[in-house]
């Protein structure tokens, strides 16, 4: 944890099952339901994109039966099941990073025979996710007078 707060993230990525989940924050530690952070239409946007780039993540009900659908292959983590104390809302909470979990195959353990196929499935997906990162307003703080970082600014 010490390294997750001293480093600078944009995004985490968990890999999983087939589905792009966010977010299992609920805000007030019991309560059950989705709590949308500040951040849930940017959670919600990263996420698309990487089921949108998948050739059918965003489809659930096509990809795993069992599951049911999820809108655009996406849910709210906390929607879907709760997870208290979690690295997302660590993550989210105490180093200001967005985590998002990647259900990458319908099957949690896959047949070695099918990691490649899986690797196919989801690689353009993974490059869309990375690039992400970069959306946003990015720049640095500076002294009006001499142009000069302003130090400790965020």
């Amino acid at each position: 944890m010490r390294f997750v707060t001293c480093q600078i993230f944009f995004f985490t990525k968990c890999p999983f099952g087939l589905l792009q989940q966010w977010d299992n924050y609920h805000g007030i530690k019991g309560l059950s339901g989705v709590f949308e952070t500040p951040d849930h239409d940017e959670f919600y946007s990263v996420a698309t994109a990487y089921s949108f780039a998948h050739p059918h993540m965003n489809d659930t009900r096509a990809a795993c039966r069992q599951w049911g659908a999820f809108k655009d292959g996406v849910t709210n983590g906390a929607d879907w099941y709760p997870v208290f104390g979690g690295m997302q809302d660590f993550n989210y909470l105490f180093a200001g990073t967005m985590e998002v979990t990647v259900e990458v195959s319908c099957c949690k353990h896959p047949h070695p025979s099918r990691l490649l196929r899986e690797w196919e499935f989801n690689r353009d997906s993974i490059f869309t996710y990375v690039e992400q990162a970069q959306r946003g307003i990015t720049g640095e703080v500076t002294n009006s007078t001499d142009g000069r970082p302003v130090q400790g600014a965020k």
